[in-house]
């Protein structure tokens, strides 16, 4: 019995080593938080697993301009994983518009889509028994209407200058 006892501690700190190690990784500033019986207690019950797809979720999202909009890895892990989303291979940083509502990145929330928004999203799973990766395609579709009441003004003096131009040198 105490040989198992030490093989499940041994288990737990690497664990505890990987998940700080898949952090500096993928450049994440905080760990999530999980207490040694929790890890223990799945060590007894033999459910840990490398990140796993899940079948059957949506691949492709279409959405409108101006739309918010909420991406979920389709990854299932246990133990918890911590994730990372990339777009055309750089890295998505919460700012401004984008925003991850938990700690561990599960989702990935983009406020006020924009066309530049489409493309290809890719989030990887990492916990300390592996990583997978899965691409979840954004289509925005529509056409942004991005003049304003001032633009369309301008756009009318400029046009009633040019032709009042246009009038007076050519009509002489």
């Amino acid at each position: 019995m105490e040989k198992i006892r030490i093989l499940q501690s041994t288990k737990c700190l690497l664990f505890g080593f990987s998940m700080i190690f898949a952090s500096l990784m993928l450049g994440v500033a905080s760990i999530p938080l999980i207490s040694a019986s929790a890890i223990l207690n799945d060590t007894v019950n033999n459910t840990q697993d490398p990140p796993l797809l899940i079948p059957g979720r949506e691949k492709q999202i279409i959405a409108h301009p101006r739309e918010n909009v909420e991406l979920t890895c389709p990854i299932r892990c246990h133990p918890p994983c911590i994730f990372h989303w990339t777009k055309r291979n750089e890295s998505i940083i919460q700012w401004d518009r984008f925003y991850y509502p938990t700690e561990s990145k599960l989702q990935l929330q983009i406020r006020t889509l924009e066309s530049e928004d489409s493309g290809s999203y890719e989030c990887l799973g990492v916990n300390g028994f592996g990583s997978t990766s899965t691409k979840i395609q954004l289509i925005v579709e529509g056409i942004v209407k991005k003049y304003t009441i001032y633009h369309q003004i301008f756009l009318k003096v400029l046009f009633v200058f040019s032709y009042q131009k246009f009038q007076s040198i050519h009509f002489k």
